[in-house]
């Protein structure tokens, strides 16, 4: 399927932000948003020409994790991406742990999982996914472009675009909704590494780290949506960013 293409860029990103950085929570924030940029940029070069469509961005997609993987092999020589992720699964430190973080932490993790198993299962349903959110997407597949066209609801036209712009790119390469509430998942994943790195930028040890993290896991709204195709834990996920950097 042609949608593991975004996907694959995605985690070769993340994988060469490693590299750059010592920190791997902040390499995937820095891979997060060069995934976005690329998005960005892609789709509004595509609707530039009206072809915002599965034949561009197959190409583009396919162009860019032929590229990626090729800055990975020069960064990174023969070594696997095992090998490369194994500091990422530090078990010793989870061991280390108290009962009561170690519980936390697995209960994150067991929160996540379904989530994410809710948004490729679950069918788009929220009342704001029928009004504009899809709507809009779907006008934008059948123009070609994300040019404004008339509409009913002035929503369409003049909120912020990014998420439905992922959005769409994973449902042309796709061919169906499918994967649409992973958008909001991995900005939600993303939202929880980074308050973490905020906590530690702003003085706190690796248990305050861990509860920031929870906390930020275990908002009852951000769970309702972290499966859904609303923008809320997208737009989280960029404030995380802009004051983790700042900071």
């Amino acid at each position: 399927m042609a949608v593991i293409l975004p996907i694959i860029s995605l985690l070769l990103l993340i994988l060469i932000a490693s590299k750059l950085s010592q920190r791997k929570r902040e390499a995937l924030l820095i891979g997060l948003m060069t995934w976005a940029i690329l998005i960005t940029f892609l789709t509004e070069i595509s609707s530039l020409f009206g072809s915002f469509n599965f034949a561009f961005l197959t190409v583009s997609w396919l162009m860019i994790t032929v590229g990626l993987s090729l800055f990975y092999l020069k960064a990174y020589g023969s070594k696997s991406p095992v090998s490369i992720l194994r500091p990422w699964l530090n078990i010793e430190t989870f061991i280390d742990l108290p009962l009561v973080f170690k519980l936390s932490t697995i209960g994150v993790g067991v929160t996540l999982l379904g989530i994410g198993m809710t948004a490729l299962i679950a069918a788009p349903n929220h009342s704001d996914s029928m009004e504009y959110h899809l709507s809009r997407v779907m006008h934008w597949i059948q123009q070609g472009g994300v040019a404004h066209y008339p509409s009913h609801t002035i929503f369409q036209l003049y909120q912020n675009p990014w998420s439905e712009f992922a959005i769409a790119h994973l449902e042309i390469l796709s061919r169906s909704d499918r994967f649409d509430g992973c958008i909001q998942w991995g900005s939600m994943i993303g939202s929880i590494f980074g308050v973490s790195l905020i906590a530690k930028e702003l003085g706190a040890q690796r248990s305050g780290q861990i509860l920031a993290a929870v906390f930020c896991a275990t908002i009852p709204m951000g769970i309702l949506q972290g499966s859904s195709t609303n923008n809320d834990h997208v737009v989280a996920l960029w404030m995380v960013c802009f004051v983790y950097f700042l900071l």
